[in-house]
């Protein structure tokens, strides 16, 4: 049971640090384009309100990748300390290492729909009378 923890949390720290860079590339992309349509009285501050308000947008919009991505760098990094052959030689069967593998998953993809109902739509329509 303790290693089935060990293996989930390892594998949800990598995909929220996926997740903080890639959100962070997303963000500085949407505020340098933001910034090149700026004119007389929109400047820096309101692009980099209107960017705010756009990240989590971006974040339903690229959650799957994401999670992907993050599940991929996090059982490469079990894989490269050998903690996967670990977990085999302890007994324990493919297909158990992939379903808690699924579970960080899942758990992003509820936080992700939740995001998507509650909270994308008041901060798009925010954004665009803001704007």
């Amino acid at each position: 049971m303790i290693l089935a923890w060990y293996f989930q949390k390892r594998i949800m720290a990598s995909t929220l640090v996926v997740l903080v860079v890639l959100l962070g590339l997303s963000f500085t992309f949407e505020l340098i384009d933001e910034i090149g349509n700026a004119s007389g009285s929109y400047g820096f501050a309101q692009a980099l309100v209107y960017s705010l308000m756009q990240t989590p947008e971006a974040l339903v919009r690229d959650l799957p990748l994401m999670g992907l991505i993050g599940a991929l760098v996090g059982l490469g990094s079990l894989a490269s300390s050998s903690e996967i052959v670990a977990a085999r030689a302890a007994g324990w069967s493919l297909t158990r290492i992939v379903g808690l593998s699924a579970v960080p998953g899942f758990v992003l993809g509820l936080v992700g729909v939740l995001v998507a109902q509650w909270v994308v739509p008041f901060s798009s329509v925010t954004a665009e009378n803001y704007k």
